[in-house]
Formats: C-alpha cells, sequence, structure tokens
C-alpha cells in the first residue's frame, strides 16, 4: 500500500431562495431590499446545478497548489444572482474562508456553474441563491 496524499473537493450547494420578484412587482413595490443584495425570486422549483463534473474538475484544477500542499482549506460560500435559464450573472463572497485567494477562486469558478431554471408559478424565474464551496485536502490510503 502507498501512502498519497490527496484533495477531496466538495461543493455544497445550499439554496437560500430569498423573496420573489415577481410578488415585489405584482404588489407595485420597487424591488429593493433593506439588504445590499438586489432582490431576487423564489421558485416552486428550486435550481439544480447541471455542470456538477466540471465544476468539481475546474475546483480541484483551480486550488493553489502552495495552499494545497500546506494542508490549507475552507468554506467559501457565495451569493449567486441566476437569471431565468439558471446562468449565473452575479457572484459575492457572502462568508470568506479567512482566505482571499481561496474566496477569489471560490468567486470565479462560481460563475461558471449552469443550474436548471428556477420555477414560480410553472414559469421560469430569476433567483439569488447562496452555495458553500468547500476546499479541502485529505490524505487517503490508495491500494495498488
Amino acid at each position: 500500500m502507498t501512502k498519497m496524499r490527496t484533495m477531496t473537493i466538495r461543493a455544497r450547494v445550499i439554496v437560500v431562495v430569498l423573496a420573489a420578484l415577481a410578488a415585489g412587482c405584482a404588489s407595485g413595490g420597487s424591488g429593493n431590499t433593506e439588504s445590499s443584495q438586489p432582490e431576487a425570486g423564489s421558485g416552486d422549483v428550486l435550481p439544480r446545478q447541471t455542470n456538477k463534473e466540471f465544476f468539481e474538475r475546474l475546483l480541484e484544477r483551480e486550488y493553489p497548489p502552495e495552499l494545497r500542499r500546506a494542508g490549507i482549506g475552507g468554506n467559501v460560500t457565495v451569493w449567486l444572482m441566476l437569471d431565468t435559464e439558471g446562468v449565473v450573472q452575479e457572484a459575492s463572497v457572502k462568508d470568506g474562508s479567512g482566505y482571499t485567494q481561496l474566496d477569489a477562486i471560490a468567486v470565479r469558478i462560481a460563475r461558471r456553474m449552469r443550474f436548471t431554471p428556477a420555477l414560480h408559478n410553472g414559469k421560469p424565474n430569476a433567483v439569488k441563491i447562496a452555495i458553500t464551496i468547500t476546499f479541502s485536502t485529505r490524505n487517503r490510503v490508495r491500494r495498488l
């Protein structure tokens, strides 16, 4: 048996659906919220990531080698604004990892994620979601 240091990267998508744009527009609201983040729509059907394998490969490739070797990882929670087709229009750090480099990489690769559209009353709707990207290193035993 050979011990190899390998990296396991998990990307948990935690969907946080906020207020509906459609409801705000229907009630004559301006769409503004108390927070600095734009208000987003909620769907009866939540968006699902469609390019998970591509995203995992990209995340592994982008993980900084110097941080990986040092055993440094962390969680980065990123806000994503998805349009009615599930394409990321905006991405920003909600909760950082404590490592600027990991935070920047998480935002950059999160912009390349793709989702199924959120549906509200059967119609595609723009939404704001939060995803948590986990950078982690682990030791594994690999049998040859």
